[in-house]
């Protein structure tokens, strides 16, 4: 609809990815993403209805989005913070927490979820580490590990707008 959220927020946001859809299939898009372009044409100020008209048009789509990311700050408990990481530029895939051990400072931390997206350790980008750079630098952190992360998809997906 073009009736803007309980907030007066008027953005364009994704909030539901359709499986084998082209957001579901590249893999980067996640609910919650605000689109700001598609195509270099601004999404922002326009209608529901004339972004849906915009994204309908694209055979291929280019689309730029804000995304809002969460620190997470973990004391380390005997040496451990109990998180398990997959992913890394060696494999082509974004580095996600795919592992938080019971009773570890990973699981008391209220913001941190399986899947979630850690973008920075400690202040420095992850993008372009490969999977061992990544552990090296968390296993680096003695007593306190700082992670930038995004939120995970949720598990159900039906359309794209």
């Amino acid at each position: 609809t073009d009736t803007p959220s309980a907030s007066g927020d008027t953005a364009i946001y994704v909030t539901k990815i359709a499986p084998g859809g082209a957001g579901d299939i590249d893999g980067r898009l996640q609910v919650g993403d605000k689109l700001i372009e598609a195509n270099d044409q601004s999404l922002i100020n326009i209608t529901h209805l004339q972004a849906g008209a915009i994204l309908k048009d694209c055979k291929e789509v280019k689309l730029r989005v804000v995304r809002k990311c969460r620190r997470v700050k973990l004391i380390a408990e005997n040496g451990v913070f109990g998180l398990g990481i997959k992913g890394g530029a060696d494999v082509d895939a974004p580095v996600t927490v795919s592992r938080i051990t019971e009773n570890s400072p990973a699981s008391k931390h209220p913001r941190l979820e399986l899947g979630h997206e850690i973008t920075h350790v400690n202040g420095l980008p992850v993008r372009d580490l490969s999977h061992s750079q990544v552990l090296s630098l968390i296993r680096s952190s003695k007593k306190e590990l700082e992670l930038i992360i995004h939120p995970c998809r949720t598990p159900m997906y039906s359309a794209l707008i």
